[in-house]
């Protein structure tokens, strides 16, 4: 028992510690999933790098466009704000271009930074024609001019017959913007700040007759030429002005398409990136899934596997536990059966044996024919008490230990009963009982069965009832239903309590009501183990003062109906029909001499050995019909 619980601990253990190692297995993959999915691999990263260079390359450009729209505006002390912001975004893009290894990218890249550069210088030569506005040096050089050269036109006297000046003005209308549209602005292929040039021209008309020389008018003609000539100036300077602006404007627009580009390119790389990690992430999940469902399944088969181990040692131990336990009780009612034994011995053959010896010494010491006939009587009862005594223990120890025989013959239950009811009638009558006795015509005729048995079942049935019945009547009954014998035995004796029906079927067991009545205490379990031996059943009913009923039901099949019985008792006084010769042997010389002088008053011829080489001997020498031994 120490062992199985040792090895029942052991199990246990190892079952905790196998399915604790499969947790801590489960726990490990787990976290090996969870670190896959949120580390960042080496392409994630490089991604974000270049996501997080781009935009400050498009931040600094923006800014860059910012001061730009202010340039153009007319704030030309923010150029060098300007020229380090395009600096900044060309460091940007050479940030960019040191982590991309992609050659077209590459190339976009050194063509951003050509049109940095070249919308800078753009910027610059737009600066430049905005501050080339020298209109007044123009008129002071044509004023000094005119002067040096007045009493000349003075003197020469013209006809000026049609004159047309024309006047031209630079406008440029701007729009206020917020803060999305100048971005838009910068990146548009659009001009929102278009330019407009208008001119005013004005005909004077002179009268071509009039030959008079006035000074003013020549004045006048002269200062108009000047004009004119500082109006044509402005013109080209205006046309410089809308190229540069233009050329600024493509330059802007090709280098918002290739950041677009750019940023396309980006984009378009890290939604593959995001797509190629999410379908990993995916494969990893499930890989993880069946593992964890592996693991899962695993364990619940461990578990189950040492539960049913677990349950089975315990259930082992519970069974050899109760046998045990049952064994131990055993031994407990086999020692008190044993003293019960050894004082029923003890009384039971103290007794009988002591009035044998001292009826015999009677015997030997009176003469008197009467007298010596009770003693002889009296002797006999001893003996027969004795008998029955070794006969009860013999059949209880066989019944016990489950080596009693069943000895099936074909045999009449109705004349087996009807004898055993007809020897119980003397007793019957001399206790001033009556006997009611029944039997079904049914079973008249011939079954297979052991009748030794069922004459021992009945005999000891109605041995009780005639024993504790001091007045009134002792019924028998028997019946054939549905294959099964059925026999009741009823008496009006003192009856049993409940508590004393539990206990009648144990071993040497005498009630109070048994007190001075003949027994062992062994009938009712001999015949309650013979019952089941035949596989029967056994019942009784019984209430105090009113008696009590017994009955038994043994399967009984019909056997052939020429059959005789071949255990059926000789009578007593039998003999045989012509004389026997028959060889007896034994080692006792008191059962050798009283079995030989049995066997010749039956008419037999016997041949007494006392060693088992005078037994061969004897066979040798003649013929025998019999060997008697008790081996």
């Amino acid at each position: 028992m120490k062992r199985l619980n040792l090895s029942t601990k052991m199990k246990a253990a190892v079952g905790y510690a196998a399915v604790i190692a499969l947790f801590l297995a489960a726990v490990w993959l787990i976290v090996g999933v969870l670190d896959s999915l949120t580390r960042s691999d080496g392409a994630e990263r490089t991604i974000n790098n270049r996501q997080r260079a781009t935009n400050d390359v498009v931040s600094r450009l923006y800014q860059a466009e910012v001061i730009g729209q202010a340039l153009s505006a007319g704030q030309t002390d923010l150029f060098q704000s300007y020229v380090d912001a395009m600096m900044l975004t060309a460091q940007a893009v050479d940030s960019l271009r040191a982590i991309v290894n992609d050659r077209a990218q590459v190339a976009r890249l050194d063509s951003v930074k050509m049109l940095l550069g070249r919308k800078v210088d753009n910027m610059d030569n737009l600066l430049d024609a905005m501050e080339a506005d020298n209109s007044d040096e123009l008129y002071q050089q044509y004023i000094s001019d005119l002067i040096a050269n007045q009493n000349r036109e003075i003197a020469a006297p013209k006809v000026q017959h049609s004159q047309t000046v024309r006047t031209s003005e630079y406008v440029v209308h701007k729009k206020r913007k917020n803060f999305f549209g100048r971005l838009r602005d910068a990146f548009s292929k659009e001009d929102n700040n278009p330019q407009h040039v208008s001119e005013t021209v004005t005909e004077h008309h002179t009268d071509t007759l009039a030959n008079t020389i006035n000074p003013a008018d020549t004045v006048v003609k002269m200062l108009s030429g000047v004009r004119k000539r500082v109006d044509g100036h402005r013109i080209g300077q205006i046309a410089q002005l809308k190229r540069q602006t233009a050329e600024l404007r493509i330059n802007g627009q090709m280098l918002s398409r290739k950041v677009s580009e750019l940023l396309a390119v980006i984009v378009d790389e890290s939604s593959r990136t995001a797509e190629t990690k999410h379908l990993q992430a995916e494969s990893v999940r499930r890989h993880a899934a069946r593992e964890i469902a592996a693991i899962a399944f695993a364990a619940v088969v461990l578990a189950m596997a040492f539960l049913f181990m677990i349950w089975r040692d315990i259930t082992r131990s519970n069974h050899y536990r109760h046998e045990l336990e049952k064994a131990k009780k055993r031994a407990e009612d086999l020692l008190d059966v044993r003293q019960r034994l050894m004082l029923t011995i003890t009384h039971d053959i103290k007794a009988p044996v002591g009035s044998i010896i001292g009826y015999a010494d009677l015997l030997d010491k009176t003469a008197d024919g009467k007298k010596r006939a009770a003693y002889l009587g009296n002797m006999q009862t001893s003996a027969k008490h004795l008998l029955d005594l070794v006969n009860s223990l013999l059949d209880y120890h066989r019944l016990d230990a489950d080596k009693m025989d069943i000895n099936t013959a074909a045999f009449n239950p109705q004349q087996l009963l009807n004898a055993v009811a007809d020897s119980y009638r003397p007793a019957a009558a001399a206790k001033g009982l009556r006997l009611e006795y029944d039997c079904d015509s049914a079973l008249d005729g011939y079954f297979s069965g052991d009748p030794f048995r069922i004459r021992q079942i009945v005999e000891n049935l109605m041995s009780n009832a005639m024993k504790f019945t001091k007045e009134g009547s002792v019924s028998m009954s028997a019946k054939l239903d549905n294959g099964r014998l059925s026999i009741s035995v009823a008496d009006t004796g003192c009856g049993m309590t409940e508590d004393e029906q539990k206990r009648i079927f144990q071993e040497f067991t005498r009630l109070k009501s048994a007190q001075g009545q003949e027994g062992f205490g062994l009938g009712l379990s001999i015949t309650q183990k013979l019952v089941a031996l035949l596989g029967g059943t056994m019942s009784v009913s019984s209430k105090p003062g009113e008696g009590s009923r017994f009955g038994v039901e043994l399967p009984m099949p019909k056997a052939d109906a020429d059959t005789t019985s071949a255990n059926e008792r000789p009578a007593a006084n039998a003999r045989f029909s012509q004389p026997w010769s028959l060889l007896l042997i034994d080692d006792d010389n008191l059962q050798l001499q009283l079995t030989e002088a049995m066997l010749r008053n039956l008419g037999a011829n016997v041949t007494v050995c006392r060693q088992p080489q005078e037994l061969f001997v004897k066979i040798a020498e003649c013929h025998h019909d019999a060997v008697l031994t008790d081996i």
